[in-house]
């Protein structure tokens, strides 16, 4: 598929983001940025909301349920227009064609930026991200679009249903059907779709929507902030290159939304705004709505990052406001401490075993200088930057709170990266203790402290420049000389090496030839080529850690394991430890108690190996029998390992490569899916390099 083409499914990825939600945002009289951020979450809320509707009435999922829901949420809000004005912070221009373009042209500037970095690197809009979490998330797709329950509240890739599942947030997985459905395009590049719309649109328009009450008026914030929305590598970039992440990318995405709302609602800057308090906060709920659905654990970042607010407002309360605000704004800090009180009880993870071992002090330089975990590379343009948007504001005793809250944003990750459990666990277990995702949270209070600084800047540019007054659009050329000069030179530095490595990694995972994690090129020619060999009820088995589970959403032929921890039955369970030795007889009676009817074998699974003491802890788990490493002075594995998997067959040693991210968690749990050429029942009929499709021919 040529990007050209993908162009289709990018303009209906965006139609399905933001159409459920128009008659919301015409509800609440909302213009310029506001309109759109509006629209945007109102219409993942109303999707989200959706899917219940739909596991609740046994309704198979489409386009007609998203606008049905939004027609009555819209007509819903009705009653709460008087609350509502025309005017909103990015919209004070009386000019209707300013307002407009004020909403609409800097997100296309972070489009175009992002645009621009990803393409190259993903290289097909059909390619995909071939990584442990994505197994999952293609087929989650996959299944909905077959006629599962897209409801969160039961979700299963096992059932269809809706009644067998458990919970799992899935807005994102319904959303990308949705595009699907409407634009045939296939599981891969719909998903693809959905993520340019929400790095390259829904990201900018969020953090816009959040700033524009902070920053001062004028053209060069709104641009400066939707540039630098493109070039900070812990969002979007490394929630690409790390996971991957996808639920995560949009919770996180919609954070900016529902703190802007939430900023209007508390009135902190009163004379920007007339008496909106209702309407905003019901903004803000739908906005928070749509995070929890996308992942609980981004509405509840997004409550914390509202705590200094919620102080602020409150103080402000006590020295200008009459006794009901007083009122209001201490029970609304209430309802938020006690739903983030109720949630660190009731939602806390486990440890998840995820070490970091960062010293408090690197931790607190990786946040400063914004340096992501899976790269030592420094963002040293934006994070001077931030640091000089610091300063600006501690000089002016402005937006103390912002200050505040991106220190918690820091904070958290220092945490996540450096405390001991069990303290650790007790603070950040609601992100499974996991520093990627608290990373990618960072950006949203640093870019506009970064656009503080990039507008300061360009003002003493134009003012030391001391250009003599002339009329016309000679008169706004001076100051646009400055913004190029700037924005040309920000970008230019701001896409640096951590950048870089953030889109190295994407072009690993989605498009290398030379990384075998999980998909080869070879493994994925053979699965293009399913549709054509196999009949459409066929049921595939194979081993799921060797990628061959990709089958359900690439091919779109069932397969037995549909993830990596699917084993619900004693015959799932046979089949994975002992088929490939099983007598032919018993290996009939099994493969057709399952209804399997081919199997594909994708060669050993590969391990990712840091060091000896991991090799050696391999050993004693009796997942490794023999090993040949060369390691440096200090223990470290420096070259590919050759690896021996626990089957009884002389044929099992092979070239390790060092695949990064890749490990397997439970690989002995399918033995019996290695070398299937083992087994007397199958016969091979196709084949792509080491990847072989088998069909069960040897039984009656």
């Amino acid at each position: 598929m040529s990007w050209l083409a993908f162009g289709l499914i990018f303009i209906v990825s965006i139609a399905v983001i933001t159409i459920p939600g128009l008659l919301t945002a015409i509800s609440l009289r909302l213009t310029g940025i506001a309109f759109w951020a509006c629209s945007i979450a109102a219409s993942f809320a109303v999707i989200g909301i959706s899917t219940l509707a739909a596991g609740a009435f046994a309704v198979k999922w489409n386009i007609l349920l998203p606008l049905i829901v939004g027609v009555i949420v819209g007509i819903a809000l009705l009653p709460f227009r008087r609350w509502l004005t025309h005017s909103d912070y990015a919209s004070q221009d009386p000019r209707p064609v300013s307002v407009t373009l004020l909403a609409v042209v800097p997100p296309l500037v972070t489009l175009a930026v992002f645009s621009q970095s990803v393409i190259n690197n993903i290289g097909d809009p059909e390619n995909f991200s071939r990584s442990f979490d994505n197994l999952f998330h293609l087929n989650a797709v996959n299944h909905i679009l077959e006629g599962a329950s897209p409801s969160p509240l039961n979700f299963s890739l096992t059932s269809t249903d809706g009644t067998t599942g458990s919970f799992y947030p899935t807005l994102w997985h319904a959303t990308v059907a949705l595009i699907s459905q409407l634009s045939g395009a296939s599981v891969a590049a719909a998903t693809n779709g959905l993520t340019f719309a929400v790095a390259g649109i829904v990201w900018p328009v969020a953090i816009l929507f959040f700033v524009s009450p902070i920053l001062p008026n004028g053209k060069r914030y709104q641009f400066a902030t939707a540039l630098l929305a493109g070039l900070f590598p812990n969002f979007p970039y490394h929630l690409l290159s790390w996971g991957i992440l996808y639920p995560s990318l949009l919770g996180t995405a919609l954070i900016p939304i529902a703190l802007g709302a939430v900023l209007r609602a508390l009135n902190i800057y009163p004379n920007r705004t007339s008496n909106t308090k209702i309407g905003y906060l019901v903004f803000a709920a739908g906005a928070l709505g749509a995070s929890a659905f996308a992942h609980p654990s981004s509405a509840i970042a997004a409550l914390i990052f509202m705590l200094p607010l919620l102080v602020t407002a409150l103080i402000r309360s006590f020295k200008y406001a009459d006794a009901r605000e007083k009122y209001a704004v201490g029970a609304l800090t209430i309802a938020v401490v006690s739903a983030l009180t109720v949630a660190f009880v009731v939602l806390r993870t486990g440890d998840n075993d995820r070490q970091f071992n960062r010293t408090p002090f690197i931790a607190l330089a990786q946040f400063l200088f914004n340096t992501v975990l899976n790269n030592n590379a420094v963002a040293v343009p934006i994070s001077l930057l931030t640091v000089s948007g610091l300063l600006l504001l501690i000089l002016m005793r402005k937006h103390i709170w912002l200050i505040v809250s991106w220190a918690i944003s820091g904070a958290l990750y220092i945490v996540a990266v450096s405390f001991p459990d069990p303290l650790r666990t007790f603070i950040t277990g609601i992100w499974y203790n996991d520093a990627h995702r608290l990373a990618a949270y960072i950006p949203i209070f640093a870019i506009p402290l970064a656009a503080i600084t990039v507008g300061w800047i360009i003002g003493k540019l134009s003012s030391a420049a001391d250009l003599k007054p002339v009329a016309g659009w000679r008169e706004s050329m001076q100051p646009a000389i400055a913004i190029a000069v700037v924005f040309g030179l920000l970008f230019s530095a701001g896409k640096g090496a951590s950048i870089y490595n953030q889109l190295h990694d994407i072009y690993s995972t989605f498009a290398d030839p030379e990384n075998i994690a999980f998909v080869s090129d070879d493994e994925l020619q053979l699965l293009k080529r399913l549709p054509d060999e196999l009949p459409e009820d066929a049921l595939i088995a194979g081993n799921p850690w060797t990628g061959t589970s990709f089958a359900q959403a690439i091919s779109n032929r069932d397969t037995l394991f549909k993830h990596l921890r699917f084993q619900t039955t004693p015959e799932n369970v046979k089949l994975a430890h002992e088929f490939a030795t099983l007598p032919a007889a018993e290996a009939c009676t099994l493969t057709s108690q399952l209804g399997i009817t081919h199997m594909l074998d994708f060669g050993p699974v590969i391990y990712e190996v840091r060091d000896q003491d991991e090799v050696e802890d391999l050993i004693h788990q009796g997942i490794l029998h023999a090993i040949k490493t060369e390691v440096d002075e200090n223990g470290e594995v420096v070259k590919p390992i050759t690896l021996t998997l626990p089957v009884e067959t002389t044929a099992t040693e092979f070239d390790g490569e060092m695949i990064p991210r890749q490990k397997p968690i439970n690989p002995e749990d399918f033995p019996g899916l290695n070398y299937l050429d083992r087994s007397p029942i199958l016969t091979q009929i196709d084949a792509e390099g080491d990847a072989k499709l088998y069909e069960i021919t040897g039984c009656n």
